[in-house]
C-alpha cells in the first residue's frame, strides 16, 4: 500500500518474560521510552501488526532484574539486542538458562546466509559472574556473586524473520526454598512499513507526489497498474496510488484504445462478509486489477482499519461488462487478524476454459500480525459452469483466507498467475536471512487451494546478494528513489495462449549487482537518515521461465535468469539503476514483454526514463527484443526526502498486452509536472510459422517423396506470416538443428523480404542440407528457427518428416513411341461409319495444332473372304492432299465405288464377316521445314 506499507522486512523483537507464577499483564515499563509527536517507524509497525501489549523490555525476577535493551526492534533492522542480568541481592551459587530459538542460531537453508550472531561469550560486571552460550542457551551463573553485579549476552540481527518467538527460562539456585523458577519469553520482529507516517509534524506523504492520471488531471498518483480485456486492446483499466487529501480512490477506464478515459471513484461503503450493514471503509492503496474476456473488470487494493467495527480488509469491485465505466458494490474480504493492516494484494483470474477451475478469481496479500503470512482469498465467477461475474459481488461468496507460506516470516510483494491447466502460482520475496525469491503451486484438479493443505513446500527461484554477508536491505534509497522503496518486487505471469510456449511460467524480480560499487545500501527503518549515494551496488533486472512449473533454484540471479538490461547497453551508463519490472503475456499471440525504469541515460543515476522490450525464451536463457524507451522525458524524484517511503514511484508499475499491443504503465514526474500516470502502446511485428516446402525431388538427388531419409539431401522454404501489429523489417534467419537429430545444414542462413502485417513470406535462400545414414528416423525433427527483425527477435520452430529407408530413385518415365519428327498432327475419325449410304463415305479430319503444314491421306478398305479359307481383299480408297493451316480443322470425305460398294455389302451381309469390314486411314504431314509425322487411323465399316 501507499500510505502504511511494510518497511522491507525488518523486525520487531519483543521479549516479554512470564514467570511461572501468573503475572498481570504488563502496563507501565518503567523502562521504556514513550514517544511524542510523531510515530516511529517502530510504532508504526507496532500499530500495523495490531498488537495491543506491547512487551516489556524489563521483567523482576527473584534474584533481580532481566532485562532486553531494546526489548522490540523492526525485521532485516540488524539491531542489536543486549540480554542482561542485574542481581538485587547476593546469590551464592545460582544459574540462569534461558533456551533461544533455533533460527536465532542457524541459517537459512536457501541463502546459507546467518538469521542472527550471537556471542558464545557474553560481558560480566563484578566478582563471580559468567554469562555466555553453549548452542541454543544462554547461561549466567553466580558464584559468591554480591548484589549489583551483572552480566549481559549480545544477539545481533541480520535477516531473523518477522513472527512471534518463545525463549523459555529456568533460574536455579542451591539452598533456595524456592527450588527453581520457570517461565517463558515471547520474542515478536515486527515487519516494517513502507509508507510514511502520518500525523502532525510528519512530512505530509500526500504532498510527496503531485501526479496527473492518463487524462491529465490534477490528481496526485503514483504506483500504476494495468489490466486489459483479453483479445480486446480497446477496453482496459489504469489504477494508481491516490495520494491526495480526499482524493478517493479511483481508476480510469477506457473503451476506445486509450483515445478518452473515464475517472470511476470506488465506494468506502463494503459489504463485509456476515454483515448486515455496510462497514466504512478506508480506502487507500495498492492497485490491482484482472480481466476476462467478457469485458469484466475487477478493480481492488486497501482499506485500512477505520475506528471501531472497521477493521482493515483488501477490497474488490467491478466494472461489469462488455462496456461498463461505473464501479458496482465494493466488496471487502474476509479478515482473520481483527487487528494489523491487510496489505500488498495483488489478483488474477482464471480465463482457460479447459481449466477446471475457469473463471476463478484469486486475491494474496501480507495478512499482517507481528509476522507476515502470505494469504490467499478466491470466488468463482462461473458458479456452476454458467458466468455470473455478479456472483463475486457479494462477500459472502469468497473463501476465508488461507496460508500459502508455511507460517509466519518476513515475506512482502506476493503476487499470482494461473495457467492453461488451471495450476496456480504465488511468488514474494523473503527479506530474512533466507534473501531469495520464493514461490509454490496449486493444482485444483487435484488439490484444494483454499485450503492450507492444498499448498505444499515453497520453491527457491533465486538467492539474491549477499555483498558483506547480509540480505538485501528491506529499505533501499537509491538516487533516483530516495524514498527507499526499490526492492526485488518479484511478479509473475503465464503464457496460456495456446502457442509453442503454452504453460511456461515467468518470474521477473530485482536484485542488486555484486561489484557494481563498494558500498551496500542499508537502511533500518529505525535509524531513516542514511542517505543514498552514488558507492552503492546498483538494480539489475531478471526474468527466469521454465515450461509447467516455477522457474530457478537456489542459486544467485545471474545463474539462473536473464538480465532485462545489460550495463553500458546501447550507449547506456556503464552503471544504471534498473528495477521494478513486470511482465505480461500476450495470450493472443503468446508474446512476452516486459517494462522497467533505468537511469542508463544519466550519468548521476538520478533521473529515470521507462523502457519496454520483449522477452523470448530461447536456447540458454532468453532472446530481448529492441530497446524501447517510452517516456519522452526524463522523471525526477531525486529531491525527494530520503529514507521515509514517501510514495514517488510507488513499489511497482505494470504492463499487459492483447492482439499484439503491449501497454505499459508507469509514473513519471518530468520536469513541470508534480507526477503523473502514463500509459503507452507498442506496436510490433510477430512473424509465426506458416507453411513450407520440403524439397527432395530428383533436381537435388533425393527420391521426391516428401519424406526425408538417411543419406537423402533436401532444400527447405519456410514461410514466416506476420500477425501482429506492425511490419517486420530487415528479416534474417539461421536454422540450427537438435545436435541428436543426423542432419548436417549446409546452407542455414537466410534473409527474408520485408514481411507486412497479415502477410506471410519465405526465405530468399533455401536452406539445405541432409540426413546421415545413421540418424535416428522414423518420427519428426523440430528444428529451431531464430529469426531477428529491426526490432524483435523471434524463435519459429521448423519440423520436417523422416523415414528410415534410404531413398529409392522412382522409375525412369516410359520412352515415348518413334515419331518420324517433332511436327504436331492429328488424325481424327469416327468409328464406326456407313460409307454405303447416300451421299457417305469415310470421313476423316486433320488438323497441325502449332504450324502450318500439308497432308496426304490414304485409305484402305479390308473385305473379309466370303468362304473359311479365303482371304481378304484389301481395296484402296482414292488419295487427297490437303493444305492445313495453323490451328485450322480440315474434313476430307472418301466415296466408296459401285464395284467396292458391292463387295462391302456382301460382307456385311455375311453374319461371318460383317464384324471383320474395316478401312485403315494414313495421313502423312509435312511442315514448311520439311519435318513430317505420319498417323493411323482404323475405322470399322457398318451398313
Amino acid at each position: 500500500m501507499e500510505l502504511a506499507r511494510p518497511l522491507a522486512a525488518i523486525g520487531t523483537l519483543a521479549l516479554a518474560l512470564a514467570a511461572a507464577a501468573p503475572a498481570a499483564a504488563v502496563p507501565d515499563d518503567p523502562d521504556r521510552e514513550q514517544a511524542a509527536g510523531n510515530p516511529t517507524p517502530l510504532e508504526q509497525a507496532r500499530e500495523e501488526s495490531g498488537i495491543q501489549d506491547a512487551p516489556r523490555s524489563r521483567y523482576d525476577l527473584p534474584f533481580g532484574v532481566l532485562r532486553l535493551t531494546p526489548s522490540e526492534l523492526l525485521a532485516a533492522n540488524q539491531q542489536d539486542l543486549d540480554v542482561s542480568v542485574t542481581l538485587d541481592r547476593d546469590v551464592a551459587d545460582g544459574v540462569l538458562e534461558l533456551t533461544l530459538p533455533s533460527r536465532w542460531v542457524g541459517r537459512s537453508g536457501v541463502s546459507e546466509l546467518r538469521y542472527g550472531r550471537v556471542a558464545e561469550t557474553g560481558r560480566a560486571s563484578g566478582a563471580g559472574v559468567e554469562a555466555g552460550r553453549s548452542g541454543r542457551v544462554v547461561r549466567f551463573a553466580f558464584s559468591g556473586a554480591v548484589k549489583g553485579a551483572s552480566g549481559s549476552l549480545n544477539v545481533a540481527d541480520e535477516g531473523i524473520p518477522a513472527g512471534r518467538y518463545e525463549l523459555p527460562y529456568r533460574w536455579s539456585e542451591a539452598g533456595s526454598a524456592a527450588g527453581s523458577t520457570e517461565g517463558k519469553a515471547t520474542a515478536i520482529f515486527y515487519a516494517p512499513v513502507r509508507e510514511q507516517a502520518e500525523g502532525a509534524g510528519a512530512r505530509d506523504w500526500r504532498y510527496l507526489l503531485r501526479d496527473t492520471n492518463v487524462t491529465n488531471d490534477s490528481v496526485t498518483e503514483s504506483e500504476t497498474f494495468l489490466t486489459a480485456v483479453p483479445g480486446n486492446r480497446q477496453r482496459f483499466i489504469v489504477g494508481v496510488n491516490n495520494n491526495n487529501a480526499g482524493g478517493g480512490y479511483n481508476a480510469w477506464i477506457t473503451n476506445n484504445g486509450g483515445t478518452s478515459f473515464t475517472k470511476a471513484p470506488v465506494s468506502p461503503s463494503l459489504d463485509a462478509p456476515a454483515e448486515s450493514g455496510p462497514e466504512a471503509g478506508n480506502l487507500c492503496c495498492d492497485p490491482m486489477s484482472a480481466a476476462d474476456a467478457a469485458g469484466n473488470l475487477w478493480y481492488g487494493g486497501v482499506s485500512k482499519a477505520n475506528g471501531a467495527g472497521n477493521p482493515s480488509r483488501i477490497v474488490v469491485t467491478r466494472l461489469a461488462a462488455p462496456a461498463g465505466v461505473a464501479f458496482g458494490t465494493t466488496v471487502g474480504l474476509r479478515e482473520r487478524t481483527g487487528t494489523g493492516t491487510q496489505d500488498k494484494p495483488m489478483m488474477t483470474i482464471d480465463n482457460s476454459p479447459s481449466s477446471p477451475a475457469f473463471g476463478r478469481l484469486y486475491v494474496v496479500w501480507d495478512e499482517v500480525l507481528g509476522g507476515i503470512d502470505i494469504v490467499m482469498s478466491q470466488c468463482d465467477t462461473r458458479p456452476g459452469g454458467v458466468l455470473n461475474a455478479a456472483n463475486c459481488d457479494n462477500a459472502d461468496n469468497w473463501t476465508a483466507p488461507i496460508d500459502v507460506t508455511p507460517g509466519t516470516g518476513s515475506y512482502i510483494y506476493a503476487d499470482v498467475a494461473v495457467g492453461p491447466d488451471g495450476k496456480v502460482y504465488v511468488v514474494w520475496w523473503d527479506y530474512s536471512a533466507t534473501n531469495a525469491i520464493r514461490g509454490d503451486a496449486c493444482e485444483p484438479a487435484s488439490q484444494n487451494c483454499a485450503s492450507a493443505a492444498g499448498w505444499g513446500t515453497p520453491q527457491t527461484i533465486a538467492t539474491l546478494d549477499a555483498t558483506s554477508g547480509t540480505p538485501i536491505s528491506f529499505a533501499c534509497p537509491i538516487l533516483a528513489q530516495p524514498g527507499g522503496r526499490a526492492s526485488p518486487s518479484p511478479q509473475v505471469d503465464v503464457d496460456r495462449s495456446g502457442g509453442s510456449n503454452n504453460g511456461r511460467v515467468y518470474v521477473t524480480w530485482g536484485d542488486l549487482r555484486a561489484g557494481s560499487g563498494t558500498t551496500k545500501c542499508n537502511n533500518p527503518p529505525s535509524n531513516p537518515a542514511q542517505p543514498p549515494a552514488a558507492t552503492h551496488l546498483t538494480w539489475d533486472t531478471f526474468v527466469a521461465s521454465a515450461s509447467g512449473g516455477l522457474p530457478g533454484s537456489a542459486n544467485p540471479s545471474p545463474s539462473v535468469a536473464t538480465r532485462l538490461l545489460t550495463d553500458g547497453e546501447a550507449g547506456g551508463q556503464a552503471n544504471s539503476d534498473d528495477w521494478f519490472a513486470w511482465l505480461a503475456v500476450d495470450q493472443t499471440n503468446g508474446q512476452a514483454w516486459a517494462d522497467f525504469y533505468s537511469t542508463r541515460e544519466d550519468a548521476e543515476r538520478k533521473t529515470t526514463q521507462f523502457y519496454v522490450r520483449s522477452v523470448t525464451p530461447g536456447p540458454g536463457g532468453h532472446l530481448l527484443g529492441a530497446l524501447r524507451r517510452v517516456s519522452s522525458a526524463p522523471s525526477n524524484y531525486s529531491a525527494f526526502a530520503c529514507c521515509g517511503f514517501g510514495n514517488d514511484y510507488g513499489d511497482y508499475a505494470s504492463i499487459d498486452a492483447t492482439q499484439g499491443v503491449a501497454l505499459p504503465v508507469w509514473s513519471d514526474k518530468r520536469a513541470g509536472i508534480p507526477g503523473e500516470a502514463f500509459v503507452d502502446t507498442v506496436l510490433s511485428p510477430f512473424l509465426a510459422p506458416d507453411a513450407q516446402m520440403l524439397d527432395d525431388s530428383r533436381a537435388v538427388g533425393g527420391d521426391g517423396d516428401g519424406v526425408l531419409e538417411r543419406t537423402e539431401p533436401f532444400r527447405l522454404t519456410k514461410l514466416l506470416r506476420n500477425s501482429g501489429t506492425a511490419a517486420a523489417t530487415g528479416v534474417t534467419s539461421t536454422l540450427t538443428a537438435p545436435a541428436t537429430a543426423g542432419l548436417t545444414l549446409t546452407q542455414a542462413s537466410s534473409s527474408y523480404p520485408d514481411v507486412a502485417v497479415g502477410a506471410a513470406q519465405g526465405n530468399t535462400t533455401a536452406f539445405t542440407g541432409s540426413m546421415a545414414a545413421d540418424a535416428p528416423c522414423g518420427s519428426p525433427v523440430t528444428m529451431s528457427l531464430r529469426v531477428t527483425t529491426a526490432t524483435e527477435p523471434a524463435l519459429v520452430p521448423v519440423s520436417i518428416p523422416t523415414g528410415c529407408d534410404p531413398p529409392t530413385p522412382p522409375p525412369a518415365p516410359p520412352m515415348p513411341p518413334p515419331v518420324d519428327s517433332s511436327i504436331v498432327f492429328r488424325l481424327k475419325g469416327a468409328s464406326p461409319q456407313r460409307p454405303l449410304r447416300k451421299r457417305a463415305g469415310i470421313v476423316v479430319t486433320l488438323s497441325c495444332p502449332q504450324e502450318s503444314c500439308r497432308a496426304t491421306v490414304k485409305g484402305t478398305v479390308t473385305v473379309p473372304a466370303r468362304a473359311r479359307r479365303g482371304k481378304a481383299k484389301k481395296i484402296s480408297l482414292r488419295s487427297a492432299k490437303v493444305v492445313l493451316a495453323r490451328g485450322r480443322l480440315a474434313k476430307r470425305r472418301f466415296t466408296v465405288s459401285k464395284k467396292l460398294r458391292s463387295q462391302i455389302m456382301r460382307a456385311l451381309r455375311s453374319k461371318r464377316t460383317r464384324s471383320n469390314v474395316k478401312a485403315l486411314m494414313t495421313a502423312t504431314a509435312v511442315d514448311a521445314a520439311g519435318n513430317k509425322a505420319t498417323k493411323k487411323l482404323t475405322i470399322k465399316v457398318r451398313r
